[in-house]
């Protein structure tokens, strides 16, 4: 999936920098730029172009990436605006989905989950529920097959954006 965490890393670790010499480079702290690549922060504009443009990597990419509207942005261009308005926001959803994700699927395929699966099916074969328990475990097994599908949504998005 393309987010600047990801590419940032992959672009400086290319160009044979370390975050203390991209720093230097940048004038970013190298903590700083260690929480950008890890994704727990999110870059200003001018300082993706500006590591951008210290690694290699294309600035339009690197803000499209980031959630920001590339370079090309014209306010004259009523096309190319939309284009880049939605891909920008794209991204920035991808960015955030791709946090989400990892855990959404460490759940889903966890064996608590597989465990409270079977514990459902079983307890639903119980004709003998009182009423309040049976609507209960509905809503859990509903519950279930929304992460289940979340999951696989996000997984199908996710390999979507990769063969772009």
């Amino acid at each position: 999936m393309l987010t600047f965490p990801n590419i940032m890393s992959e672009f400086r670790e290319g160009a044979g920098l370390t975050l203390r010499e991209l720093s230097a480079i940048v004038n970013i702290s190298a903590g700083q730029l260690s929480n950008y690549e890890r994704g727990t922060s999110r870059p200003k504009k001018e300082a993706v172009i500006a590591i951008a443009k210290a690694i290699g990597l294309p600035t339009d990419t690197a803000l499209l990436a980031s959630g920001y509207s590339p370079l090309y942005y014209s306010q004259g261009d009523k096309e190319a605006m939309q284009i880049a308005e939605e891909t920008a926001v794209y991204f920035g959803a991808m960015t955030v989905y791709s946090r989400v994700a990892p855990l959404i699927q460490k759940v889903v395929s966890g064996g608590d989950m597989q465990k409270l699966k079977t514990s459902i099916t079983e307890a639903n074969a119980d004709a003998e529920l009182p009423p309040y328990l049976a609507a209960a475990l509905a809503k859990a097994d509903i519950a279930m097959k929304l992460l289940e599908d979340a999951a696989f949504e996000i997984t199908k998005a996710r390999n979507d954006a990769v063969h772009r």
